[in-house]
């Protein structure tokens, strides 16, 4: 999906996933590569249970379509998809109000 992620949005949407114990034993794995709001290289993130690797890692080639990608392992995740994609899609920065 396209538009630029809100990273403070993004970060408290995935601590309600893993950011305890008890609801990070369900989630085996998540990756993905987002396009963060004022940014210009891509965030790739990468989580097994409650351990979380992520950072920006090269550039965005010119021209190319800022496409997020995310993807959940775990059990559950059927169930869980409506949340899942509901949850990701709030983090979709709002156009601000005035130029920067």
């Amino acid at each position: 999906f396209e538009g630029a992620i809100d990273m403070h949005q993004f970060q408290q949407f995935l601590n309600s996933l893993v950011g305890d114990e008890e609801n990070a034993k369900d989630f085996l794995r998540i990756k993905g590569v987002l396009n963060i709001m004022s940014q210009n290289n891509m965030f790739v993130l990468q989580c097994v249970h409650m351990l979380k690797n992520q950072s920006f890692t090269r550039p965005w080639k010119e021209g190319a379509v800022r496409e997020n990608r995310i993807i959940f392992i775990g059990r559950g995740m059927q169930k869980r998809r409506q949340l899942l994609t509901e949850g990701v899609m709030a983090c979709i920065a709002k156009p601000l109000r005035f130029n920067v």
